[in-house]
Protein backbone atom coordinates (compact mmCIF):
# COMPACT_ATOMS: atom_id res chain seq x y z
CA UNK A 1 0.00 0.00 0.00
CA UNK A 2 1.30 3.28 -1.24
CA UNK A 3 -0.16 6.87 0.54
CA UNK A 4 -0.36 10.16 -1.52
CA UNK A 5 0.68 13.29 -0.62
CA UNK A 6 -3.32 13.84 0.18
CA UNK A 7 -3.70 11.29 2.00
CA UNK A 8 -4.99 8.40 -0.88
CA UNK A 9 -3.71 4.93 -0.38
CA UNK A 10 -2.81 2.83 -3.47
CA UNK A 11 -2.42 -0.84 -3.88
CA UNK A 12 0.92 -1.59 -5.69
CA UNK A 13 0.58 -4.36 -8.35
CA UNK A 14 3.35 -7.24 -7.88
CA UNK A 15 5.57 -6.03 -10.96
CA UNK A 16 5.93 -2.49 -9.21
CA UNK A 17 6.67 -4.26 -5.79
CA UNK A 18 9.15 -6.24 -7.83
CA UNK A 19 10.54 -2.90 -8.98
CA UNK A 20 10.59 -0.69 -6.16
CA UNK A 21 12.35 -3.72 -4.41
CA UNK A 22 14.44 -4.46 -7.41
CA UNK A 23 15.62 -0.49 -6.85
CA UNK A 24 16.07 -0.07 -2.96
CA UNK A 25 18.44 -3.62 -3.96
CA UNK A 26 20.20 -1.48 -5.91
CA UNK A 27 20.58 1.71 -3.72
CA UNK A 28 21.60 -0.85 -0.43
CA UNK A 29 24.42 -2.60 -2.20
CA UNK A 30 26.56 0.71 -2.83
CA UNK A 31 25.31 2.95 0.17
CA UNK A 32 25.98 1.56 3.41
CA UNK A 33 24.16 4.82 4.78
CA UNK A 34 20.91 3.58 3.09
CA UNK A 35 21.65 0.41 4.53
CA UNK A 36 21.73 1.76 7.67
CA UNK A 37 18.28 3.89 7.74
CA UNK A 38 16.96 0.49 5.98
CA UNK A 39 17.48 -1.14 9.51
CA UNK A 40 16.56 1.45 11.38
CA UNK A 41 13.24 2.77 9.32
CA UNK A 42 12.13 -1.05 10.07
CA UNK A 43 12.59 -1.98 6.70
CA UNK A 44 12.63 -5.53 7.79
CA UNK A 45 9.14 -5.28 8.60
CA UNK A 46 8.56 -5.53 5.22
CA UNK A 47 9.07 -9.50 5.17
CA UNK A 48 5.79 -9.70 7.22
CA UNK A 49 3.77 -7.10 5.57
CA UNK A 50 4.45 -8.67 2.44
CA UNK A 51 3.64 -12.11 3.37
CA UNK A 52 0.61 -10.72 4.99
CA UNK A 53 -0.72 -8.97 1.86
CA UNK A 54 -0.43 -12.71 0.28
CA UNK A 55 -3.20 -13.21 2.58
CA UNK A 56 -5.42 -10.61 2.11
CA UNK A 57 -5.26 -11.56 -1.73
CA UNK A 58 -6.76 -14.72 -1.06
CA UNK A 59 -5.77 -16.49 -3.70
CA UNK A 60 -3.75 -19.73 -2.90
CA UNK A 61 -4.35 -21.41 -6.87
CA UNK A 62 -1.09 -21.44 -9.00
CA UNK A 63 -1.19 -18.79 -10.90
CA UNK A 64 -0.97 -16.28 -7.91
CA UNK A 65 1.57 -18.72 -6.24
CA UNK A 66 4.16 -18.20 -9.19
CA UNK A 67 3.74 -14.13 -8.57
CA UNK A 68 3.96 -14.55 -5.03
CA UNK A 69 7.14 -16.88 -4.89
CA UNK A 70 8.46 -14.00 -7.74
CA UNK A 71 7.63 -11.00 -5.38
CA UNK A 72 9.22 -13.26 -2.10
CA UNK A 73 12.37 -13.73 -4.32
CA UNK A 74 12.93 -9.99 -4.98
CA UNK A 75 11.53 -9.52 -1.04
CA UNK A 76 14.58 -11.95 -0.10
CA UNK A 77 17.12 -10.13 -2.05
CA UNK A 78 16.39 -6.90 -1.12
CA UNK A 79 16.81 -8.05 2.77
CA UNK A 80 19.79 -9.68 1.70
CA UNK A 81 21.39 -6.84 0.20
CA UNK A 82 20.23 -5.35 3.50
CA UNK A 83 22.66 -7.10 5.78
CA UNK A 84 25.39 -7.47 3.72
CA UNK A 85 28.05 -6.54 5.85
CA UNK A 86 26.01 -4.87 8.57
CA UNK A 87 25.53 -6.61 12.23
CA UNK A 88 22.93 -4.57 13.46
CA UNK A 89 20.67 -5.28 10.80
CA UNK A 90 21.81 -9.13 10.24
CA UNK A 91 20.22 -9.50 14.10
CA UNK A 92 17.28 -7.47 13.21
CA UNK A 93 16.45 -9.69 10.01
CA UNK A 94 17.26 -12.67 12.25
CA UNK A 95 14.68 -11.05 14.87
CA UNK A 96 11.88 -11.11 12.08
CA UNK A 97 12.74 -14.56 10.49
CA UNK A 98 13.27 -16.46 13.57
CA UNK A 99 9.63 -15.12 15.52
CA UNK A 100 6.03 -16.98 15.03
CA UNK A 101 4.90 -14.48 12.89
CA UNK A 102 6.73 -15.03 10.15
CA UNK A 103 6.84 -18.70 10.57
CA UNK A 104 3.20 -18.80 10.67
CA UNK A 105 2.74 -15.82 7.50
CA UNK A 106 5.24 -18.25 5.45
CA UNK A 107 3.25 -20.96 6.50
CA UNK A 108 -0.16 -19.75 5.30
CA UNK A 109 1.38 -17.99 2.18
CA UNK A 110 0.97 -21.38 0.42
CA UNK A 111 4.63 -20.91 -0.61
CA UNK A 112 5.93 -24.33 1.44
CA UNK A 113 4.47 -26.28 -1.31
CA UNK A 114 5.98 -28.78 -3.44
CA UNK A 115 6.95 -26.63 -6.64
CA UNK A 116 8.54 -23.65 -4.22
CA UNK A 117 9.98 -25.24 -1.19
CA UNK A 118 13.71 -25.72 -2.64
CA UNK A 119 12.98 -22.21 -4.05
CA UNK A 120 12.19 -20.62 -0.20
CA UNK A 121 15.18 -22.35 1.25
CA UNK A 122 17.25 -20.98 -0.96
CA UNK A 123 16.12 -17.55 -0.27
CA UNK A 124 16.28 -17.91 3.12
CA UNK A 125 19.63 -18.82 3.10
CA UNK A 126 21.15 -16.39 1.39
CA UNK A 127 21.76 -14.24 3.78
CA UNK A 128 23.79 -16.85 5.67
CA UNK A 129 25.76 -17.68 2.52
CA UNK A 130 27.64 -14.15 2.83
CA UNK A 131 29.06 -15.06 6.30
CA UNK A 132 31.18 -17.43 4.01
CA UNK A 133 32.38 -15.25 2.11
CA UNK A 134 33.28 -11.63 1.36
CA UNK A 135 33.01 -11.95 -1.97
CA UNK A 136 29.84 -13.30 -2.14
CA UNK A 137 28.06 -9.33 -1.30
CA UNK A 138 29.88 -7.99 -3.87
CA UNK A 139 29.11 -11.00 -6.65
CA UNK A 140 25.38 -11.06 -5.22
CA UNK A 141 24.80 -7.02 -5.78
CA UNK A 142 26.45 -7.50 -9.67
CA UNK A 143 24.36 -10.62 -10.66
CA UNK A 144 20.55 -9.72 -9.77
CA UNK A 145 18.66 -8.55 -12.34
Amino acid sequence: MVTSDSGHQYKLQSDAKCDTMGTLWRILGVNNGAQRVFGEATGFSLLLTTLRSFQGDGHSEEPFLLVYIKVFTYLLRLMTAGVCGNTINRTKLHAIISSHTFYDLLSESGLLCVDYEKQVIRLLLEPAQKFFSKAYCFEFITRFP
